[in-house]
């Protein structure tokens, strides 16, 4: 009998771009010891319902990546916008920002 051992680690590139938002959301009212990456020192205008948007947004994302036939890649590149629209404030410096954070995200 042969033991064998699979590991397989695929990190959903939606639900991580959602933890990279939600740091820099938190940043903006943390104290210097408790900030978390990426710190970002300019102020960037979250919808004023961010919390629930997005606790509805990463139930929405986890439930769509965890279906086989849904590539996570394509909710991030082809649904870009949803991130835009359901956590940030609708002008064109938010869009702006969030556009530099989706950028930094894809270098990181």
């Amino acid at each position: 009998m042969k033991n064998t051992l699979l590991m397989r680690t695929e990190a959903s590139q939606s639900l991580n771009f959602l933890i990279y938002i939600q740091n820099i959301f938190l940043n903006q009212s943390q104290s210097s010891n408790e900030l978390k990456f990426p710190y970002i020192p300019t102020k960037c205008e979250f919808r004023k319902d961010f919390v629930m948007h997005y606790r509805e947004l990463w139930d929405e994302i986890s439930k769509r990546t965890s279906e086989q036939s849904l590539n996570d890649l394509k909710i991030f590149t082809e649904e870009k916008s949803l991130f835009y629209q359901e956590l940030f404030a609708k002008d064109d410096d938010t869009l702006n920002e969030f556009n530099e954070i989706y950028q930094s995200f894809k270098a990181w």
